[in-house]
């Protein structure tokens, strides 16, 4: 997810909403931009560089948070799933904040099973749906850690 949304930042579309969903090995994906017309080419093309390796998409979707209208806000959404731990997260929207949330939830082993995101003028309001490497829910102490993680990624 992370590599997705990093493709469609740098091929100019900003992300309005997003539901993914993963059945084992297999994940499926539903993406609405700002624009009506998108070249499937060029977001195609800017896909294939970077799950080639080909881009660094930590230095292309840098950004400096100081500026942002909307503070972000991580929370774990407490016992709201049996199955996975819900992250909230509520930030300003800009270019490579999904790359950035979701990059922090892989670099802490976890993998995002559904995600729900959404935006409100300018305020993303994103829900993930993280488990572990072994598709259970996180404990208490990983879900803390994993919301750090990504708090610290979007100062």
């Amino acid at each position: 997810m992370a590599d997705i949304a990093g493709a469609v930042a740098l091929a100019g579309l900003e992300i309005l909403s997003a539901r993914t969903v993963t059945h084992g090995e297999i994940a499926t994906t539903l993406w609405e931009v700002t624009r009506e017309g998108v070249d499937a080419e060029r977001v195609a093309s800017r896909l294939r560089q970077v799950l080639s390796g080909d881009t660094d998409l930590a230095s292309r979707l840098s950004f400096d948070a100081s500026k942002d209208e909307v503070q972000a806000r991580v929370r774990v959404l407490g016992d709201n799933s049996q199955t996975a731990t819900l992250l909230e997260v509520r930030a300003h929207d800009r270019r490579g904040l999904v790359w950035s949330v979701a990059r922090a939830i892989a670099d802490q082993k976890c993998e995002i099973r559904s995600a729900h995101l959404s935006t409100y003028g300018p305020e993303a309001r994103d829900v993930f749906y993280v488990v572990d490497a072994y598709g259970n829910r996180l404990d208490d102490e990983a879900a803390s850690s994993l919301k750090e993680a990504v708090a610290l990624g979007l100062r």
